[in-house]
Order: structure tokens, then sequence, then C-alpha cells
């Protein structure tokens, strides 16, 4: 028992000599988060994942989020991909290597490529830590998605439909079966039958640009709400200031007359 403990607090040394800084700035956008929202905010759940979450598992949370606040969680190393939200300064390889020197298991799924997901599934932190994202049967590391997103938005659409081509399937190094497989777990549905050979078309489910783009309006209970009270009045003053003046150049004809 002394020998574990040993250990846990030489870990714990050792970390803050490495990587303490990602696990500081998430704590305090916990911190910060805890008051702002009342249902378990994203800070807390991308803690409770291990530092990766699907973002379709926060979609709600995500597209409430308002500008400011996407803002500086953005400042302190969470990243809103495509397909996850997730803090890279916790999926260094020492972060990595020390969240899981705390696991028990013998699971070691490859970081590098899909894989085939365990039965029964692992829970969302052991993905989270690993930088893992389910797609349909596969376990897909988080890069690669990013890479399959990048290939997406450099074809243009056709019909409203997204491209991937066979080079983009190749470059990812899948399988044109593995592609399909992960590309309906991710939430498209395939909008035509394609011969082999050339490129498919997808299309989300959800509207995923309306996703990225819609911001709520400031949460009362946000910081940020009366910096957004400040900011609006000014613009009231200014129209209000207009607005007087036309009213005096208005009244200056029937004055004179």
């Amino acid at each position: 028992m002394l020998a574990r403990l040993r250990q846990i607090l030489e870990m714990i040394r050792f970390s803050h000599t490495l990587f303490a800084l990602p696990f500081a700035l998430l704590a305090g956008v916990m911190a910060w988060s805890q008051n702002a929202h009342d249902d378990p905010p994203v800070a807390y759940r991308l803690r409770e994942a291990g530092g990766a979450l699907d973002r379709r598992v926060v979609a709600e949370q995500v597209k409430g989020l308002s500008q400011s606040e996407r803002r500086m969680l953005r400042s302190l190393g969470v990243r809103f991909a495509a397909f996850s939200v997730h803090m890279p300064g916790l999926l260094s390889d020492p972060a990595r290597e020390f969240t899981l020197s705390f696991e028990r298991g013998e699971w070691t799924p490859p970081l590098d490529r899909p894989s085939r997901a365990p039965d029964p599934p692992p829970a969302a932190a052991a993905l989270g830590v690993r930088g893992l994202i389910a797609a349909g049967p596969f376990l897909v590391p988080l890069e690669q998605l990013e890479r399959l997103d990048a290939h997406l938005r450099a074809q243009d659409p056709v019909a409203g439909a997204a491209v991937l081509t066979e080079a983009a399937v190749l470059d990812l190094g899948w399988e044109a079966g593995q592609a399909r497989a992960i590309m309906k777990g991710l939430g498209f549905v395939s909008a035509r039958n394609t011969d082999p050979g050339q490129p498919s078309l997808w299309r989300m489910k959800r509207d995923r640009a309306a996703l990225e783009a819609g911001v709520a309006p400031v949460n009362p209970a946000s910081p940020f709400a009366a910096l957004a009270g400040l900011n609006a009045v000014p613009v009231a003053g200014k129209r209000k200031r207009r607005s007087m003046r036309g009213s005096r150049r208005r009244a200056s004809p029937g004055s004179s007359a």
C-alpha cells in the first residue's frame, strides 16, 4: 500500500514538471463553467472523458455557447473540431502515459488507424484518453477524423452533398468498405450510389453547418453577460444622438418660420 502511494505521489510530482499546464488550464475552465451553467458543462464532460469527446455527445451544449465563451475555451486549449471536442494538451504522449498508468486492463488498441470496437464497448474515458472516437463498428483516432474533415472541405459540394474521393480514402489509409462504415457511423448517409473508383457523395443526417455556425445568446449566468450588456449601451446612445440631431433639423424650419 505504501509503495503504491509513493508511486502515485511520484507521478504527481513528475506531472507537475512536464505537463501540469494542460491540467491547470482545464481546472480553470471547469471552475468557471461550474458557475456558468446548470447542466454538466463541456469542460467537466471533457475531463470525465479523458480529454476527448464525440462532438455529437455535447452538440446541444456546444450550440448553446456564446462566441465569447467559445473564444475563452479556445484560449485555454479546447479545440472544437468537426467530429470531436478535445484538448490536445491532455492527449500528448506524456499526459496520456500518465493517465493510462492509473488504468487497469490489457486493452491496447492502435492509436494511428481505425480498429474494431471490442465487445462490450469501452467506457467514454477509455476512448477519450486515447483520442479515439466511435464511428459505427470502428474506433477512429481523432487526428484521422480531422484529416477526413479537411478532405471533405477541400472538395466543392455537389447538390449540397459532401464529396469523398478515392484519393482521400487512400491518403487516410482506409479500405473502401471501412470508409463507408465510418462515414455512416459519423452520421452521414449516402447521397447516391457510385461506381467503384468514383467519388462518393454524403449528407449529414443533421445540419452540421448549422451546428458549427449557430450560436445562442449570452447565457444570463455567464460572466460575459455583463460584457454583452456594456457593448449594447454605446450603440443605443449613438442611435439616440442621431435621432436627436434629426429632430433638431426637422424643428429648425418651423422655428425660423
